[in-house]
């Protein structure tokens, strides 16, 4: 199976990269930016374009957990 390019997911960082990639895509957001940023930039911006909702939010809290325990 491939996905965006890769014929294997050989690591628990790869795989994770592909869904944060995933993510980003599927709701507007920056791809060359970490899910850290993201949320930082959020909280701290005034601009209307780049508000998340409390779904992006959330998900972005729980990838952050997720990363930071098993990578």
């Amino acid at each position: 199976m491939e996905l965006y390019g890769m014929t294997k997911i050989e690591d628990l960082e790869s795989f994770l990269s592909v869904v944060f990639n995933d993510f980003c895509l599927k709701n507007n957001l920056p791809m060359n930016e970490s899910a850290d940023d993201i949320l930082y930039h959020n909280a701290i911006s005034k601009d209307k374009e780049r508000n998340l909702t409390e779904h992006q939010r959330q998900w972005l809290k729980q990838f952050i957990n997720l990363w930071e325990e098993n990578i």
